[in-house]
C-alpha cells in the first residue's frame, strides 16, 4: 500500500501540494506534541492574564474618577463654608481675589484700615480653597475622561468567562507532562521552535543542552532561540494514512 503524508498547511495544485515558506518539517513525535500542547496553554494563560488586567486596569480608572469627584465636592463644601458661593468657584473669581489681595497688599501695613485687614485674612483664607476646588475640578475630568474610555463592567466580564487560576493548574500540568515525554528512552529532545523552547524556559539554549539544533541557532553562534533570534514555525507533519490505492 502506497502512503501519502499530508503537510498542516498547503494547497492541492494539480495533485501535489504547495507549502508556504518559510516552513520546517519534522515528523510528529510525543515530545512535540506535549511541547505544542504547552505553548498553547501557554498563550491561553497570558491572553487571561491581559483580559485580567485590562479589567482590574478599567476598575482602577473608575474608581480614581469617583474618588476625584468626590474630592470635588468634599473642596467646595471647603470653600461654600468659608463665605464663597458656588458661583465665586472659577479661574474668573480667582483672579479677582488674588487682585483684590495683591491691592491691599500693595498698602503699607501702618496705613491699611481696619475693614483692609480683616479683608486681607479673609481673603487668604479663601484664595487657597477656590484654587484647591480648580484643582480638584480638572484633576475629575482627567479621571473622568480616562475612566470613560474603558468599560470596566464589560471587561470584568469578559475577564471572567476564563478561569485563570485553573489555566495555570492546567499548564503547570502540561509542562510537567512535556518535560516526561522530552525525556523519552531514546534521550531525544525535540523543540519545533523558539516560542517551544522559551514556554519550556530554556531560551537561551546552549549547543551542548539537549533540544539545540542548528534550525533554531539563526545566526549559528551555538546558542539557540536568543532574545533577538527566532525561527520559522515548525510544520508538524502526522503519520502517514493509507490512501487505499495499491
Amino acid at each position: 500500500m502506497k502512503k501519502l503524508a499530508l503537510a498542516v498547511v498547503g494547497l492541492a495544485l494539480t495533485g501535489g501540494f504547495v507549502v508556504s515558506a518559510p516552513m520546517a518539517f519534522a515528523a510528529e513525535t510525543p515530545c512535540s506534541t506535549a511541547l505544542l500542547a504547552q505553548a498553547d496553554l501557554d498563550a491561553q494563560v497570558k491572553a487571561a492574564e491581559v483580559a485580567d488586567k485590562a479589567a482590574a486596569d478599567a476598575k482602577t480608572a473608575d474608581d480614581a474618577a469617583a474618588d476625584a469627584a468626590a474630592a470635588v465636592d468634599t473642596a467646595r463644601s471647603a470653600a461654600v463654608n468659608a463665605g464663597l458661593s458656588s458661583a465665586d468657584l472659577t479661574s474668573a473669581k480667582l483672579k479677582a481675589l488674588r487682585d483684590e489681595r495683591t491691592a491691599i497688599l500693595a498698602v503699607p501695613v501702618a496705613d491699611r484700615t481696619p475693614t483692609q485687614v480683616d479683608r486681607l485674612i479673609v481673603l487668604e483664607r479663601q484664595i487657597p480653597l477656590v484654587e484647591a476646588f480648580l484643582a480638584a475640578e480638572i484633576k475629575a475630568a482627567t479621571s473622568k475622561a480616562a475612566a470613560d474610555k474603558t468599560d470596566a463592567d464589560a471587561l470584568r466580564r469578559e475577564a471572567d468567562k476564563t478561569d485563570v487560576d485553573a489555566l495555570r493548574v492546567k499548564l503547570a500540568a502540561a509542562v510537567k507532562a512535556a518535560t516526561d515525554a522530552c525525556k523519552g528512552a531514546d534521550g531525544v529532545v525535540f523543540f519545533a521552535n523558539c516560542d517551544q523552547v522559551r514556554a519550556a524556559g530554556k531560551a537561551p539554549l546552549a549547543r551542548t543542552e539537549p533540544g539545540y539544533r542548528t534550525g533554531l541557532d539563526s545566526d549559528n553562534d551555538g546558542s539557540a532561540c536568543e532574545a533577538n533570534e527566532d525561527v520559522p514555525q515548525v510544520v508538524v507533519i502526522p503519520k502517514a494514512i493509507d490512501t487505499g490505492r495499491a
